[in-house]
């Protein structure tokens, strides 16, 4: 005796049952691979996690997770901030605080503390714990903490003449000011500091009211 033909809806209720398990078997799977990902990352092992990189497809059709590690691995440093700015901007949960704990890296690396302490200040908001941030998950604050001189930068200059005649102005203002010459992409440049409070955001608040009073743009600076 021949088996009877399965009726078209049970048959129809093994496909879409198919088709989701394979769906979820390949969610689980990518996600494992992450997981590899993320774990190489946290335990620093960037060799193994270059070779691990090498299976998955690279470019801007890529997961930004993917991107995310292929911009740790970027030697230039400016093409991974704008791969961490556009992972910051279209992630979400700890991809995000991720990208935004690199940026946090490369400004306060570059001495743009304002700019650092902005994605700083995201990350506390979000009380996101990031990875490879710091020491001991140390933040912003926390490091310029370590230094107990800042000094605010009101100009720089390829004349020195054009330094003392900013630094003469502002003595006149009860401001007194120091001409540091410092070497920025090979070129020399003069720079007119004035020292900062006794703490970042004390700093950063004097700055403010130099930048209100006398229109000048200022970057805080940590020699």
């Amino acid at each position: 005796m021949g088996m009877s033909p399965m009726p078209y809806a049970q048959f129809r209720y093994l496909i879409i049952v198919g088709c989701v398990a394979a769906l979820f078997a390949g969610t689980v799977f990518a996600q494992n691979n992450y997981h590899t990902l993320y774990t190489l990352y946290e335990q620093k092992q960037f060799e193994q996690l270059k070779s691990e990189l090498n299976k998955y497809p690279n470019g801007s059709n890529a997961s930004l997770d993917i991107r995310f590690f292929n911009a740790l691995l970027e030697q230039d440093a400016e093409l991974a901030r704008q791969e961490y700015q556009n992972i910051f901007d279209h992630a979400t949960g700890k991809l995000k605080n991720m990208a935004a704990g690199k940026l946090m890296e490369y400004y306060y690396a570059r001495g743009y503390y304002v700019n650092a302490e902005k994605y700083h200040k995201f990350i506390v908001d979000n009380k996101a714990v990031v990875s490879g941030s710091g020491a001991a998950g140390e933040t912003v604050s926390e490091k310029l903490a370590k230094t107990d001189t800042y000094f605010i930068q009101v100009g720089a200059f390829g004349m020195k003449d054009n330094a003392q005649e900013l630094s003469q102005m502002l003595g006149t203002q009860d401001l007194p000011s120091r001409i540091v010459e410092r070497n920025v992409n090979g070129k020399t440049l003069f720079c007119v500091w004035i020292e900062g409070k006794d703490s970042f955001e004390n700093t950063l608040k004097y700055a403010d009211k130099i930048k209100s009073k006398y229109d000048l743009e200022y970057r805080i600076i940590k020699p």
